[in-house]
């Protein structure tokens, strides 16, 4: 975060100074992490937010995520697919609630294949983006 007062408008910081609240959700990155555990954290903290509204003093249909680059295409793919479920989730009594009311990205890899179409070695450096004939 810059110390300029005059730095962008969706920055946590000014967020926070015009009343909302954040939750900074810190999601590992590859080759530690693969992107389906990536995935399943951010829901399970979406889940947990929302779980725990009251607690935290806020609106529970009012959550939005916020995201730039990786954190950006993550906030879209999980933003728009809010009904794939967490695994092992209702197995704990959980609802699979993961929905969310705005998405707001920056610079965020959004169209893979055409990525890779245009870039081929791309595939080389980026193995997470290498798909299997069958999905699991």
């Amino acid at each position: 975060m810059t110390n300029s007062d005059t730095w962008h408008i969706l920055s946590p910081k000014q967020l926070v100074s015009n009343g909302y609240t954040v939750f900074e959700v810190r999601h590992g990155s590859q080759p530690k992490f693969v992107m389906s555990a990536l995935v399943s954290y951010i829901r399970r903290a979406v889940q947990y937010i929302k779980q725990n509204a009251n607690d935290f003093k806020v609106d529970s249909n009012r959550i939005g995520f916020w995201g730039s680059s990786v954190s950006g295409h993550l906030s879209l793919l999980i933003g728009l697919s809010p009904e794939i479920t967490i695994p092992d989730n209702e197995k704990n009594g959980n609802k699979n609630d993961v929905s969310v009311d705005a998405i707001v990205v920056f610079a965020a890899p959004s169209d893979l294949l055409k990525m890779l179409t245009d870039n081929p070695k791309e595939l080389e450096k980026r193995p997470v983006l290498r798909m299997k004939k069958k999905q699991e």
